[in-house]
């Protein structure tokens, strides 16, 4: 009699831990859908609380004169400030739209700025050789060695572009690696409200 009830315990037992496995199972199945349903990636909400809103201000430095170029007297021409790194595949792959929408907008009053953040100027001197990012004819490529004004931006992943106005209000902002056709539409878009 004693072989009947252990064996019933050892069902039992082994019923109750199958079906504790299976309840555990279904729950993180469950979660892990709801978690997929509801994702949203935090860099997606880089720079979001910008819009509409002043750009920060920042006083950096340019790479190639070594003088200190704060935004405020950028003021008055649209700008195009783009923070990037070297070791950015996204920033590599895009780089070359900035440089053609640079050479393709060079009649119209704009201003491209390119922010490499904190990396050694080195690196940042090699990405500007290799993409051959004309820095002689206005170009402006800015240090941010200590990541303030990507902090300021709310930039939490690179690269991100703001799309300024000429009175210094963030219009639009492209998180992540833009296509030519997208810079195109934005750059498009900031010049013909200034209109």
């Amino acid at each position: 009699m004693d072989q009947d009830n252990e064996g019933i315990f050892q069902n039992r037992r082994k019923i109750l831990l199958s079906s504790l496995v299976i309840v555990l199972f279904a729950s993180f199945l469950m979660l892990l859908v709801v978690g997929i349903i509801n994702r949203s990636a935090i860099t997606a909400e880089s720079g979001a609380q910008r819009l509409g809103q002043q750009a920060p201000e920042f006083t950096l430095e340019n790479i190639e004169s070594g003088e200190m170029v704060e935004l405020s007297t950028l003021k008055g021409k649209p700008l195009v400030i783009n923070f990037w790194a070297s070791w950015c595949t996204p920033c590599r792959v895009e780089m070359p739209h900035f440089v053609d929408a640079f050479h393709q907008y060079s009649t119209e009053d704009i201003t491209f700025i390119g922010i490499h953040t904190m990396e050694p100027e080195s690196d940042a001197r090699k990405f500007i050789d290799a993409f051959e990012i004309p820095t002689e004819e206005g170009f402006l490529i800015l240090s941010d060695d200590t990541g303030t004004s990507t902090i300021d931006y709310g930039v939490s992943g690179i690269p991100a572009t703001f799309f300024v106005d000429s009175s210094g209000f963030v219009k639009k902002r492209w998180i992540g690696g833009i296509s030519r056709e997208n810079l195109q539409l934005n750059i498009d878009a900031l010049l013909n409200e200034e209109t």
